[in-house]
C-alpha cells in the first residue's frame, strides 16, 4: 500500500502551527529523540528545529514557574473527587468532556495547559495569545472546533512532561514500539510508574491551584490506569464512553493517520492493515485492564454511557451521569447542553467504510462489543 499521505485538503495542517512536542523542555525533547535514534524524516527537519528552539524557551519558563509556584503547588490538596471521562479513542470522550466542561463548578486542562505544563501557570500572558494565531480553528480529523481555552486531554501534558504514555509512538510511527504495553498501567516498572505518578499529581495540582474547582480530566489512555487513579485519588470518579465497533474503528484509523502526519517526525509508511493490527492490540490491552479494575469502584464512582445514546438523547444522557456520580448543578448542566447541541446542529460527523475491515474487526472487537451490548449487525446501543 502506497505511504502516500491520506489527509484531504481540507485537513492540511500549517506548518507553523504548533505540534504536541513544541512545549517540550529541551531535556525531554533530546531523550525523545535519541530514544529513536534520530531517525527523522528529512521533510520534518523543519519541524524538528522550530520544536527544538521553542524547548529552549520552555525550560527557561519551566524554572520560572519552578521558582515562583513550585511550594504552592506542592502544597496543593486536592480535596474535591477527580471525575475523569475514558473510553476508547473516537467513542465521545471529547463531546462528554465539552458538555460537563460547561459546568460552572468545574474546572478542566485547556489546549494551552496540556501544551506547556512546566509552565501554564506563568506564561499565559505571554504565549496564549501567539498560540491562538498559530493554532488552526478546527481539529483536523474531525472538524470540531478548538481553541487554546478549549478542554483538552490531560495525557498530552503527560505526554510533554516525559511520563510514559501511549501517545509517546505518534513521534515515530513507523517504528516498533513498547507504547502499547503502557495502556496498562500495571504493565509499567517501577521507575515508569513513579514517572507517570509524579506528572499526573504535579499537573493535577497545578490546576487545582489556579481555580480550587473540581476537576474533570478526560483521556483515552486512563482506560487502563484505573487502579493507579484510584491509589492516587480514591474518590475519584468515572464516566465511561463506548461507540459500536464498525464505527469507531476506521474513525480512529482516520484519527491516527492525520495525527500521524502532523505530529510525526517520521512520515506514516505503514499500510492499513498494519494500523488495524496496532488499533486492536491497543484496544485488548486496554480492555483487559478496564475489565479487571472497574469492580474496584463504588456505585457512585462509576457510569457506562454509550456514544449513541448521548446523541440520541443528550439532555437525559448528562442527566444521568450527574445522578449516578451523585453531581451538584445538574439543572444548569442540561440547559448548557441544550444550548451545546443547537450551536452546533450544522455539524456533519464523518462517514467511514467499514467493509474493507468488517471481518477483522467483528472477531478482534467480539469482547468489547459483548462488553457493552453490541452486535455485528447492529450500529445503534439499545442501552437505556
Amino acid at each position: 500500500m502506497s505511504s502516500k499521505s491520506t489527509i484531504e485538503h481540507s485537513h492540511w495542517y500549517p506548518p507553523w502551527a504548533p505540534r504536541i512536542w513544541t512545549g517540550m523542555r529541551t531535556r525531554n525533547y533530546v531523550r525523545l529523540l535519541s530514544d529513536n535514534r534520530f531517525r527523522i524524516d528529512p521533510s520534518r527537519y523543519p519541524m524538528t528545529g522550530l520544536v527544538a528552539i521553542w524547548s529552549l524557551f520552555n525550560s527557561g519558563l519551566a524554572s520560572v514557574q519552578w521558582l515562583l509556584k513550585d511550594r504552592a503547588i506542592a502544597e496543593t490538596r486536592i480535596e474535591k473527587p477527580l471525575i475523569f471521562i475514558i473510553g476508547h479513542w473516537r467513542s465521545g470522550t471529547t463531546l462528554t468532556h465539552e458538555l460537563i466542561s460547561q459546568d460552572r463548578n468545574l474546572t478542566f486542562p485547556t489546549t494551552y495547559d496540556v501544551a506547556v505544563p512546566h509552565h501554564f501557570l506563568v506564561s499565559s500572558f505571554l504565549i496564549k495569545s501567539l498560540m491562538r494565531l498559530l493554532m488552526p480553528k478546527r481539529r483536523p480529523f474531525d472538524d470540531m472546533s478548538i481553541d487554546v481555552d478549549s478542554p483538552q486531554e490531560d495525557d498530552f501534558a503527560i505526554l510533554v512532561m516525559g511520563a510514559p504514555t501511549h501517545y509517546l509512538r505518534l513521534g515515530f510511527p513507523n517504528q516498533s514500539n513498547p507504547f502499547c504495553r503502557w495502556l496498562d498501567s500495571q504493565n509499567l516498572n517501577a521507575d515508569e510508574v513513579k514517572k507517570l505518578e509524579i506528572s499526573i499529581e504535579y499537573f493535577f495540582k497545578a490546576l487545582t491551584l489556579r481555580t480550587g474547582k473540581q476537576l474533570v480530566l478526560k483521556s483515552p489512555p486512563h482506560t487502563g490506569r484505573i487502579s493507579l487513579l484510584r491509589k492516587l485519588f480514591p474518590d475519584a470518579k468515572f464516566v465511561h464512553l463506548s461507540r459500536h465497533p464498525h464505527r469507531l474503528v476506521p474513525s480512529t484509523m482516520r484519527m491516527w493517520r492525520i495525527n500521524d502526519e502532523i505530529h510525526g517526525f517520521q512520515r506514516p509508511r505503514y499500510s492499513d492493515v498494519e494500523l488495524l493490527d496496532h488499533i486492536n492490540l491497543s484496544q485488548q490491552i486496554l480492555y483487559r485492564a478496564y475489565e479487571r479494575d472497574r469492580s474496584q469502584l463504588a456505585g457512585n464512582q462509576l457510569v457506562e454511557i454509550s456514544f449513541e445514546q448521548l446523541t440520541a438523547n443528550p439532555l437525559r444522557t448528562v442527566a444521568h451521569i450527574y445522578e449516578k456520580l451523585e453531581l451538584d448543578g445538574v439543572d444548569d448542566v442540561v440547559a448548557s447542553t441544550k444550548s451545546y447541541f443547537e450551536s452546533r446542529k450544522d455539524h456533519r460527523k464523518n462517514t467511514h467504510n467499514v467493509e474493507p475491515f468488517r471481518e477483522r474487526i467483528d472477531a478482534d472487537w467480539a469482547n468489547y462489543s459483548q462488553l457493552f451490548g453490541y452486535s455485528n449487525d447492529r450500529e445503534q446501543s439499545n442501552v437505556a
